[in-house]
């Protein structure tokens, strides 16, 4: 498995225990919206992170880019289960953070 794999598998295995901690509903729909997001970003998430990994973008610098990228995380299936704006907002933000500590986790040197 490949590092990327690895991130992508932690995002959304993370997806899921954001949403059981901030929505206590809708995990499934929380995991499709995770799997959306990292489709909609995956061509720059793979260039970012390779860029990461060889320290050529420092981690605020890949933070600021994936913050740049949160309106990709539209959330159409936590919005069609009827969860709260507020609630939706929360799990963005959340979901961004995770994105980014997953990145550090997998593809910056301990």
């Amino acid at each position: 498995m490949s590092d990327f794999d690895t991130f992508i598998d932690a995002v959304t295995a993370g997806a899921t225990t954001l949403a059981k901690d901030m929505l206590r509903q809708g995990l499934q729909e929380a995991q499709e919206d995770a799997r959306t997001f990292l489709k909609r970003t995956e061509a720059d998430l793979r260039k970012w992170t390779e860029a990461l990994a060889l320290n050529k973008l420092t981690p605020r610098e890949f933070a600021d880019l994936v913050d740049g990228r949160a309106s990709l995380a539209t959330l159409a299936a936590l919005t069609q289960l009827g969860v709260a704006r507020t609630r939706l907002e929360r799990f963005r933000v959340g979901l961004i953070e995770l994105v980014i500590d997953s990145a550090f986790d997998t593809f910056v040197p301990g």
